[in-house]
């Protein structure tokens, strides 16, 4: 858009509640008083990308390890040494 010769300005998406806001974001971005936030590059947004992603990773990691422990929990026993297992006598 700046390509155009617009002047392109972002709202931070705290201002923004839902699309009934439209027009009055449209009137709020007019006033020189409201504040914007920078553009970001691609190179920033793959970044955030990335960042956002790992991030989701590691926590479903988590969760699933988390899971994992505690069914395992109803078929062993952990000594005070978590490399140490002793197996249940299940029969």
């Amino acid at each position: 858009m700046a390509s155009y010769g617009h002047d392109v300005r972002l709202i931070p998406p705290i201002y923004v509640n839902d699309m009934a806001d439209a027009e009055a974001i449209t009137e709020a971005a007019l006033r020189p008083t409201m504040r914007t936030v920078m553009l970001k590059t691609v190179e920033q947004q793959s970044r955030a990308m990335l960042f956002r992603t790992r991030e989701l990773l590691v926590g479903q990691r988590t969760q699933l390890v988390n899971a994992l422990r505690g069914h395992l929990a109803d078929l062993i026993r952990l000594n005070t040494h978590p490399r140490r297992l002793r197996l249940w006598n299940i029969e």
